[in-house]
């Protein structure tokens, strides 16, 4: 494992333990903002799939670690959904505001169909219930007008803000 995936695992690892406590304080009516897939999102967009999909998995087992889920369940979500994002590497202008905006709203959705999905495997009820209800709209509005924000944050982080190909020269 490269050190860059190591610092983005450390760094979902320490956002899951705290969307669990401090982020409770941002909620708007009950939602709060999913701020590890945005991360998960920018970090796959710049570095591809395979980083994407590890990372994620990695900061997805804390979650579950931290939650009532079944284990694996927000790992498995996570790693899906750091997997298509990565997909994004390259293939799109990432610019400040639209495409952050695009990729969160379209992403926390995917996120909502998967959890969905893996939670009526599970058996997981507020998981499997939760695909079209008003909560994932809401967190889906939050998360894409956050994302400009964060992408503009993260690009700040040079590490995580490295492609390959600038790591490599």
């Amino acid at each position: 494992m490269t050190s860059r995936v190591a610092l983005y695992s450390a760094i979902l690892a320490i956002i899951a333990i705290l969307q669990t406590t401090v982020f409770q304080a941002i909620e708007i009516a009950g939602v709060r903002p999913d701020i590890a897939l945005i991360v998960i999102a920018y970090y796959a967009n710049q570095n591809g799939s395979f980083e994407g999909e590890i990372g994620a998995f990695i900061g997805g087992l804390v979650e579950d670690l931290l939650s009532l889920a079944p284990p694996g369940f927000h790992a498995l979500v996570r790693a899906v959904v750091g997997f298509l994002y990565g997909l994004t590497q390259n293939k799109m202008l990432v610019d400040a505001v639209l495409v952050p905006f695009l990729l969160l709203a379209a992403g926390t959705l995917v996120k909502g169909v998967l959890a969905s999905l893996t939670g009526t495997i599970f058996g997981v009820e507020p998981a499997a219930t939760s695909v079209l209800s008003p909560w994932l709209f809401m967190e889906m509005a939050y998360n894409a007008v956050l994302a400009p924000i964060l992408f503009a944050l993260l690009r700040l982080v040079r590490p995580l803000g490295q492609t390959r190909r600038e790591s490599s020269i």
